[in-house]
């Protein structure tokens, strides 16, 4: 009895605090919910009334699920309502749901006409969606140089995901001569305020040496700040090589905690001990940690920022220290008064 009230106490208070902490956030999200509600009611009324800004809110709670059920028909409908008084992200949203094909037929050419109207009164999300269809050629003819402007246009305004793209025509030389340290000057710009593509492309320079000099520690540090923000190119450069030895390693531990589990299940139950009945929760450990270290050597875990190093690689060690415990435990000779005979 002493040993279960040693697993009980110390399961029922984390039992407790995991119930309030799910029990707080189910509260939190419940009055979120209902400011929402009281936010779309109040967007309706003045979208009703022909205000232009809240018939563009209002869409986006429908393109969103925001206090209304999603609705990408009904979103088209309110951001063309603000479109049509000329209101620049009313004609972004109506030219955005053109072109992804959102509540009504795809169109390119739609998409560029409302991109256009929304980026002459300098809206830089249409300016840098414009440049897009200009690079691309979709619903207008390719204009490499048509692009470049655009791009210009947003990151003048500061416009991270514009930085990134001008970067891009610099370092491809389409619309522009062809010029790596201009290409890296803006990848920079935009890296600073966050945007994972361009951390990456950034990354990718120091790696290679171009526009910058070649530096692999800044490079590495670049990728995992991009990988921290699920890039994925950064993802696959900063991941572990499953090699050989390791996967013959890990196979041995799965096949190991698989054998401690089964063998634990095959003895008698008729006699009890601390340590068989730990086995099979050592032989489910081993089985976790194997399936946990084959994963993480093959996709990019999080990056542990505040601690410094690859957060995936501490837990992964630490559950092979408290294995090592465990089995180590396990394998010492048990005396017999250890064991207790059930009647």
């Amino acid at each position: 009895m002493g040993l279960f009230w040693k697993i009980a106490v110390p399961a029922a208070c984390a039992a407790a605090i995991c119930g309030t902490v799910i029990l707080w956030w189910a509260h939190n999200e419940k009055r979120n919910e209902r400011k929402l509600v009281e936010a779309a009611s109040v967007s309706r009324a003045s979208a009703e009334r022909g205000d232009a800004k809240a018939q563009y809110a209002f869409g986006h709670m429908y393109y969103h699920g925001q206090g209304v059920p999603q609705d990408y028909a009904e979103a088209v409908r309110w951001y063309r309502e603000a479109a049509d008084q000329g209101d620049a992200k009313g004609q972004y949203g109506l030219g955005y749901m053109y072109y992804h094909g959102q509540g009504v037929r795809q169109d390119y050419a739609e998409a560029a006409r409302w991109y256009e109207k929304a980026a002459d009164q300098g809206n830089a999300n249409a300016q840098v969606n414009l440049a897009l269809t200009f690079y691309r050629g979709q619903g207008v003819p390719q204009d490499y140089a048509e692009a470049v402007s655009w791009y210009r246009k947003a990151a003048d305004q500061g416009d991270a995901a514009a930085e990134d793209g001008l970067g891009l025509m610099y370092y491809q030389g389409h619309g522009v001569p062809q010029d790596y340290p201009e290409a890296a000057r803006w990848y920079r710009k935009a890296a600073d305020q966050g945007f994972a593509s361009a951390q990456y492309d950034l990354g990718f320079m120091y790696y290679h040496g171009q526009g910058v000099q070649q530096d692999r520690t800044e490079a590495n540090r670049w990728f995992h700040k991009a990988a921290d923000q699920g890039d994925e190119n950064a993802q696959r450069a900063v991941a572990v090589g499953l090699t050989i030895p390791r996967e013959l390693f890990l196979a041995a531990q799965f096949l190991g905690g698989m054998l401690l589990v089964g063998g634990s299940l095959l003895l008698g139950k008729r006699r009890w001990s601390l340590r068989r009945t730990v086995a099979p929760l050592t032989g489910a450990l081993c089985i976790l940690t194997a399936v946990l270290s084959w994963y993480g050597y093959t996709h990019y875990m999080l990056w542990c920022v505040a601690c410094g190093f690859h957060a995936f690689t501490w837990f992964k060690g630490l559950l092979n220290a408290v294995l090592i415990g465990l089995l180590v435990y396990i394998a010492r000779t048990e005396k017999k008064a250890d064991w207790k005979v059930w009647p």
